[in-house]
């Protein structure tokens, strides 16, 4: 059943109520927070225009869809907590990293690195052959994975054409009550120093590319990792089914074989694409 745009509304700001946070309302649709120079917009599935409704502010901002808050409440709460300053700190030097396999073959680990993206990435899970995480206190908090490489040519400055083998940073997620402070570029370091040994026999150079969702960030993390900004990527269709807010991409919908009347289509705002080349 739809929620409407302002049950949506309300359900947020009575969380963040309950939560004591301050706040102040510019519009309908923007909740402010003056301690933390941060803007949550709300995009209401049924009442979705990002082009006219939603231009950011000036100011660090958040864009919150209806399908995620009720589809995924229990993590979105967390992940706005987290960007309001609500966290514990937990310093990456203080982790042990590992691998999927070291998690796969410990039988005492119930939680893998599959299921860790499924419980606490927007996306869920998705196919990488690199797969590594934090581990403190016997558990999992933060994950990375990476893909195979594929041959990539990049034009130099000097006109020249170098041909890298060019990885995808796929997933990162860590604990959304939990900021683990250099847990990024710990997992990276591990990645790069596993395929700079498999490199070590006159392969080619190597480049890693991600991309930030700009539904949560500008990508500030990556640019602090020695990441380049090289492009931003449009928008992507999705469709929210209007019983569940279940969003499913418009160019697996097929597979799904579900009446297209049941669901309303939306976008995300995009992705920044961001380029690490060693």
């Amino acid at each position: 059943m739809n929620c409407g745009k302002n049950i949506f509304a309300q359900s947020v700001r009575h969380f963040l109520e309950e939560c004591g946070i301050p706040f102040e309302e510019r519009g309908e649709r923007c909740l402010h927070f003056p301690e933390r120079g941060v803007c949550l917009i709300l995009v209401p599935i049924d009442a979705f225009d990002i082009e006219s409704d939603f231009d950011a502010p000036e100011s660090d901002t958040i864009y919150l869809y209806e399908d995620r808050w009720v589809y995924r409440n229990d993590l979105m709460k967390k992940r706005i907590l987290a960007r309001l300053g609500v966290f514990r700190s937990l310093f990456a030097r203080k982790c042990r990293i590992i691998d999927d396999s070291q998690i796969k073959a410990d039988s005492r680990k119930n939680l893998k690195i599959k299921d860790f993206l499924e419980l606490y990435h927007s996306y869920g899970d998705a196919r990488c052959k690199y797969r590594y995480a934090l581990e403190y206190d016997g558990d999992i908090v933060a994950v990375a994975t990476f893909s195979s490489p594929r041959p990539m040519p990049r034009c130099t400055d000097e006109g020249s054409v170098i041909v890298y083998d060019s990885y995808e940073w796929v997933r990162y997620a860590s604990l959304p009550d939990c900021r683990v402070i250099g847990g990024m570029g710990r997992l990276l370091k591990a990645f790069i120093s596993d395929i700079t040994v498999k490199n070590s026999k006159g392969r080619r150079p190597v480049e890693v590319m991600t991309y930030a969702d700009l539904e949560w960030s500008a990508g500030e993390v990556y640019s602090r990792l020695g990441f380049k900004l090289v492009q931003k990527r449009e928008p992507v269709e999705f469709l929210v089914n209007q019983e569940t807010f279940e969003r499913i991409a418009s160019n697996k919908f097929e597979a799904k074989r579900e009446s297209s009347q049941d669901f309303v289509k939306i976008k995300n705002l995009g992705s920044l694409k961001y380029l690490y080349q060693m």
